[in-house]
């Protein structure tokens, strides 16, 4: 009898410590799923943090730092929603630079529209009478006019040689042979109605400065970026 009731009461005791590490591993296995779940939610979080920021920098038109923000997040697993609201404010980013260069290339033109709309008003005062008075009077007006639109020249000319690619300055080069022969054929013609008389260098000289300040403008007009 009492050998039955020590292995009944052995039976129990292994039945309960089976309860017991069953009962464990069930905890551990819980803790571990809180643990992966908490971990979820924090990278969570901390994701849609940054996606705050990017839509912050956007905002502020700060595209270097917002690109760089979307690579870091785009090396992270994203939910639909996350992936949806990334790729908008990258279509944003993409949109304003594009918008932004398209302002920038409208200004530069506008730009030199402007400082040759001005060299023109500072050569006003040449046209007043004591300028064109005696002949040297009239030349040397006549010289610094053609001066202005000369410097004006080169320097639109310069600004072109950074904006055109390889190919499209060649071209430029080929049509400006073009157009210095051009220009002082015309200054010959031009001067021709005058020749022999003192006024023929002055005629020649304001030809060759009307001609060039109309070539800045079309240099603006057409090849400015």
């Amino acid at each position: 009898m009492k050998k039955i009731i020590s292995f009944l009461v052995f039976a129990i005791a292994l039945t309960l410590v089976g309860c017991q590490s069953n009962d464990g591993s069930k905890e551990s296995n819980d803790s571990s799923k809180n643990n992966i779940e908490s971990n979820k939610i924090n990278d969570n979080e901390e994701i849609n943090s940054s996606i705050s920021k990017l839509e912050a920098l956007v905002n502020e038109k700060k595209y270097v730092d917002a690109n760089k923000l979307i690579t870091e997040l785009n090396n992270k697993e994203l939910n639909n929603t996350q992936k949806n609201t990334i790729n908008d404010l990258k279509k944003k980013i993409d949109s304003s630079a594009t918008d932004t260069e398209n302002e920038k290339q409208k200004n530069n033109k506008q730009q030199y529209k402007e400082k040759l709309d001005k060299v023109e008003q500072s050569l006003k005062y040449l046209e007043d009478p004591k300028y064109s008075s005696t002949t040297l009077d009239m030349r040397n007006a006549a010289g610094e006019t053609y001066k202005q639109w000369d410097q004006a020249l080169n320097e639109i000319y310069g600004m072109l040689k950074t904006q055109l690619s390889q190919s499209e300055m060649k071209a430029l080069q080929d049509e400006e042979v073009k157009w210095i022969s051009y220009r002082d054929k015309k200054a010959e013609e031009d001067s021709a109605r005058v020749k022999g008389g003192t006024l023929e260098p002055v005629e020649h000289t304001y030809s060759l400065a009307n001609t060039t300040k109309s070539r800045c403008y079309e240099l603006v007009e057409k090849y400015m970026k």
